[in-house]
């Protein structure tokens, strides 16, 4: 079972017109009128420019993909066609979120690695909120992103 979960809150999340080029270097342009939902982690962070395109992420029970390339403190996602999605929303990059799950050796395959890799990588500005019993314990707030335990999972003592 998955030990902890990676969640985000968008910055921005803004429509954009056809043509429109997106993320880091502008290395994916939209084929169409596109909801586009930037958010605040990146390879700085950890989350490895090999992740996108292609990675998923999941939000309001949905998956949608990560377009553009990774920045070094922002992402972005295309959430077309997805209710409800504004800058209250939780997107999960690993983790569950409505009965799906996004888990470390998905991700780890999008990327061409292991998930160990992938969980190695995660940074130290990212938050960690640690847990017991569904209940936050501990808290280190370095970001607006969240690293979380699952309940009932260990933390390791090194």
């Amino acid at each position: 079972a998955p030990a902890l979960s990676v969640k985000a809150h968008p910055v921005r999340v803004a429509e954009v017109p056809p043509g429109t080029a997106v993320g880091y270097a502008g290395t994916w342009t939209a084929g169409r009128v596109s909801i586009i939902a930037t958010l605040p982690i990146g390879y700085a962070d950890g989350w490895s420019r090999s992740s996108s395109p292609g990675t998923k992420v999941l939000v309001e029970g949905e998956r949608a993909p990560l377009v553009g390339r990774v920045s070094s403190d922002a992402l972005t996602v295309d959430v077309t066609g997805i209710a409800g999605v504004g800058l209250d929303s939780e997107f999960t990059l690993l983790g569950s979120d409505g009965g799906d799950e996004i888990t470390a050796d998905a991700v780890a395959h999008a990327r061409h690695t292991i998930s160990w890799e992938v969980l190695q990588q995660l940074g130290a500005r990212l938050a960690r909120v640690y847990t017991s019993n569904s209940a936050p314990n501990a808290i280190r707030p370095e970001s607006t992103i969240a690293i979380t335990t699952a309940p009932g999972a260990s933390i390791p003592r090194y």
